[in-house]
């Protein structure tokens, strides 16, 4: 429940607080009403004119020696002046300091003066007010026939001045014994306030040297004040001390100008008749900035921080106004500077009535400058009399405020200090209390930990070593594979490369170069196992990198097409591909990656899509190719779509996804994030699912295209050619043998080592053109023979193309690091190594064009239902269904179940499921069950 009694005390102390100002206002009001109703109502008898100089007197206020014209149209001349229309219009002035107001009017003021001093008295005219803004002494010329002018004014540069001072002083040109009259005519954006004194010269100026030590010594102490407490701010850091430095700055340059010492002695060009009130607004703004800040209004008094906020700007305002109606905005300033002394005021009084201790010397501070310029600004309305006085203390009641001020800081400083130092013993004595309660605790605590560390130690002992043994198994599997993948590999090299040999041979009957062929086949189904044992590895291993090649993407897709179309087509499904105009033709990429997540994602779509279609779109967007896989499949549930990148993951809802490893989108993801990419999905049950992903792309440029390697049989050598010398090197003979086999019949000069010490030897004396180098031999390993022979001069003769049967990346970055030129993989086929020769030595071939690639028939006329009939019912019931479903894997398995007792048959389908023919092996096995 709100507290209602805590509420209605604040809001008395607020009603309470506008009461007070409100009363103050009105009172103020009622003030300046009375006394605007009575200007002139402070005066005195006028005195007998002319003016009588005598030798003995050095000074004469002649105010009450005056005579006023108020000239509203600011036009009379001299000559209407002194006519006899206007000369009777000037009224006798009966105020002991003339004080006019404000007002946009020039005032003529007419004295006459009579010298019966001694010849060698120099007399002076003194207007002691240096706000005026524009003055015209009015001297009687020597023929008495007209007057001398004397012009200056706060309007005009300081060298106007008849005599160099601060305020207005003129000389009086005197005859001994004659009356003469003179005439000031003058106006002021200020209080039109005219101080008026005729001055013995020596005596003037023997006094004013005196005053002005006392002057310097207040201007002395004032920038004292700033330079010291520009250091404290620096050094504090505290806004209060930045706004007290900036409201003493705008203090003193006000002062200075509105007594003349800023066009005397800083800028003596300077001429504005706006800046005296123009500093004036500023300090005043600054003072309320100050206010707020030293006393913290917002939060201890918010009713008054947001009255002087408003304040502010209401002076921000008269900032703009000022040069567009400077007598007015003026006239304001200076009724605003009352209320806004009467309100520092209370907020001083406030601040120290809730017990804020430095607010005492703010209060000094503001007393004085309270009395001085409250009643500057009171007798500028005519509330109360206008005396010399008045207006001569505001310099020294400015330098007490600032005193004042600089001493509250230094006490609130202070006060600081004292609330951290406090702060600090209390927090020691809590934080003694706490000590000693923790020090119980932890004696507690410490036995608790001790248990647990020992738990902890044990358990991190079996974790290490369990660790350990892991680590171990994977680094001895790894090691295993790598190794079984060599030893695999290298026999496999001579089982596929005698079988090429063989094929070619015209010798061998039909059976034997059938068996020939299904030797080649099995052996490249072995290849293939190993090379999926060993990405099974490397997907454990974290060590997939890309292979980039340069592709035909156009010819990919349509690849792909192929793949899918009748598994599509026997489902009912519409399969659309495209591409957009800007999708390049030619692109360089992993191939490999790039068509197995393809495959992967397109054959879920196709698996889990009854009804409708399954649309593949390729867009390109500035350096990434888009791919979009949508179909109008089950769709998989929100809750799941989370996990199906993980591995072994499948979807719990739907009988047909434990049909896979859960490995597919697993395999997938890694493979777009190792090509720059990054895989998204989106899916609603019972309207399908869309896979969206991206990959860098990376254009090909025509010229980068290379023609594609002749795929006919080398014959022979081109005519006139060198004849190159070639060194193979290898421990396993049947390798050995095979290359020699292989290149024997083009006439090259061929010798052969078992190892890299019989390799240097023989190169030493042979000097050999390419040398096939083995990587992996006895006594010195293909690295170490790579590195002397290509240390030698001779290195630049000598092409050495590595062949190995590694598959570890780090080994292929390795040979090319100790100098080999090219690299060959086991197993490999003769094509590569004819068209290494090619590339290297620029060796040329005679290719047996006649002869085509032979394939093996794929029609029926060939391959009928009759030869299915001998295969088992139960093989035919998987195959059809395989081959319905379009599960290319299941069905190549399949053929190879059977492929060891009808190798011919097996053969056949073979080529049939690799020229994807998939709708005559549907139709192939379905008659053959019928048949059965």
């Amino acid at each position: 429940m709100p507290n209602y009694a805590k509420l209605i005390r604040e809001n008395q102390k607020r009603i309470r607080l506008l009461s007070l100002l409100l009363a103050f206002l009105l009172a103020f009001l009622l003030l300046l009403t009375l006394g605007q109703n009575k200007s002139y109502s402070y005066s005195v008898k006028s005195e007998n004119r002319p003016i009588i100089l005598k030798s003995n007197k050095i000074k004469y206020p002649i105010s009450l020696n005056l005579d006023i014209l108020e000239d509203k149209s600011r036009e009379l001349t001299i000559k209407e002046i002194i006519s006899p229309e206007y000369s009777s219009q000037f009224i006798p002035n009966h105020q002991e300091t003339p004080n006019l107001g404000f007002s946009k009017s020039n005032f003529w003021v007419r004295f006459s003066v009579k010298n019966e001093a001694d010849i060698e008295k120099k007399w002076l005219l003194v207007l002691s007010d240096a706000r005026m803004t524009y003055i015209q002494f009015y001297v009687p010329s020597q023929n008495k026939s007209g007057f001398v002018v004397k012009e200056t004014g706060k309007a005009f540069p300081f060298k106007s001045r008849d005599i160099p001072h601060h305020s207005f002083v003129f000389n009086l040109p005197l005859a001994q014994g004659e009356e003469t009259t003179f005439y000031l005519r003058f106006s002021s954006i200020s209080t039109v306030f005219v101080p008026l004194t005729v001055w013995q010269r020596e005596a003037f100026f023997l006094v004013e040297n005196q005053q002005l030590f006392f002057l310097g010594l207040c201007y002395g102490m004032l920038i004292i004040m700033v330079a010291y407490n520009l250091f404290l701010f620096l050094a504090l850091q505290d806004q209060s001390y930045l706004y007290y430095v900036l409201f003493v700055i705008g203090l003193t340059l006000h002062q200075s100008l509105r007594q003349g010492f800023f066009e005397q002695y800083i800028i003596s060009e300077y001429s504005n008749k706006l800046s005296i009130h123009l500093f004036s607004i500023i300090a005043i703004i600054l003072a309320l900035k100050f206010a707020t800040t030293f006393l913290d209004l917002k939060s201890t008094i918010p009713l008054l921080y947001k009255i002087i906020l408003g304040l502010q700007v209401v002076e921000f305002i008269q900032l703009f106004l000022l040069p567009i109606f400077p007598h007015l905005i003026a006239e304001f300033h200076t009724f605003l500077i009352l209320f806004v002394i009467q309100i520092l005021l209370i907020s001083g009084i406030l601040s120290y009535k809730r017990g804020y201790r430095p607010a005492r010397f703010y209060l000094l501070a503001m007393i004085v400058p309270f009395v001085s310029f409250f009643i500057s600004n009171l007798s500028s309305f005519h509330l109360i009399p206008t005396t010399s006085w008045i207006f001569d203390s505001q310099l020294t009641s400015v330098v007490i405020l600032v005193l004042f001020y600089s001493l509250a800081l230094a006490d609130r400083i202070n006060l600081i200090k004292k609330e951290k130092t406090e702060a600090l013993f209390l927090a020691l004595e809590t934080s003694q209390k706490h000590e000693k309660l923790i020090q119980e605790q932890n004696i507690i605590l410490e036995n608790k930990v001790n248990q647990r560390t020992q738990k902890l130690q044990k358990r991190e002992i079996q974790l290490r070593k369990s660790k350990e043994k892991a680590e171990a198994a994977n680094q001895a599997k790894n090691i295993f594979i790598a190794n079984m993948s060599h030893e695999l590999r290298t026999p496999l090299n001579a089982i596929l490369g005698f079988s090429q040999l063989m094929n070619r041979s015209d010798k061998l009957s039909p059976d034997y170069q059938e068996n020939i062929n299904i030797i080649y086949h099995s052996g490249e189904y072995l290849l293939t196992l190993i090379n999926h044992v060993l990405n099974l590895s490397k997907i454990e291993a974290g060590k997939f990198v890309l292979d980039l090649t340069n592709i035909d993407f156009h010819e990919l897709l349509d690849e792909l097409k192929n793949i899918f179309i009748l598994s599509a087509r026997n489902k009912g499904l519409n399969l659309r591909f495209t591409k957009e105009p800007n999708v390049p033709q030619w692109i360089k990429t992993d191939v490999t990656k790039l068509k197995e997540v393809l495959i992967n994602i397109l054959g879920n779509a196709i698996k889990f899509t009854p009804s409708g279609s399954v649309s593949l779109r390729v867009s390109r967007e500035k350096n990434n190719l888009i791919f979009e896989i949508e179909d109008t499949g089950i769709g998989i549930a929100q809750a799941e779509l989370e996990n199906i990148f993980k591995s072994f993951y499948q979807c719990q809802n739907y009988p047909q996804s434990q049909e896979g490893t859960g490995l597919g989108l697993t395999i997938s993801d890694n493979f777009i994030k190792l090509m720059g990419g990054k895989i998204t999905v989106q899916s609603v049950i019972g309207k399908g699912t869309t896979f969206r992903f991206f990959i860098e792309l990376i254009e090909v440029k025509h010229h980068e295209i290379k023609s594609p390697v002749n795929q006919q049989r080398v014959i022979g050598l081109e005519p006139k050619q060198p004849h190159y010398k070639i060194l193979i090197v290898d421990d396993n003979i049947a390798n050995r043998r095979l290359l020699l086999k292989l290149l024997q019949p083009l006439e090259f000069s061929l010798k052969e080592a078992a190892n890299g010490q019989e390799a240097i030897e023989i190169w030493q004396e042979w000097h050999p053109d390419l040398i096939f180098m083995d990587i992996r031999m006895p006594v010195m390993d293909g690295f170490e023979a790579t590195k002397q022979i290509k240390a030698t001069s001779q290195e630049n003769k000598t092409i050495i193309i590595a062949v190995t049967a590694s598959v570890l990346e780090e080994k292929e970055t390795l040979i090319y690091e100790v100098g080999c030129d090219g690299l060959i993989r086991k197993p490999f086929n003769d094509i590569e190594i004819f068209e290494a020769l090619h590339q290297y030595l620029g060796v040329r071939y005679v290719y047996e064009s006649s002869v085509e690639t032979q394939l093996l028939p794929t029609s029926e006329d060939f391959l009928t239902p009759q030869d299915l009939k001998q295969l088992p019912q139960a093989w035919l019931d998987k195959m059809y269904e395989a081959i319905y479903k379009g599960d290319i894997m299941l069905a190549s398995e399949l053929i190879t179940e059977i492929s060891r007792d009808y190798p011919v048959l097996g053969q056949q389908l073979t080529q049939l499921l690799d020229n994807y023919e998939f709708e005559q092996l549907l139709t192939l096995t379905e008659q053959g069950i019928k048949k059965n």
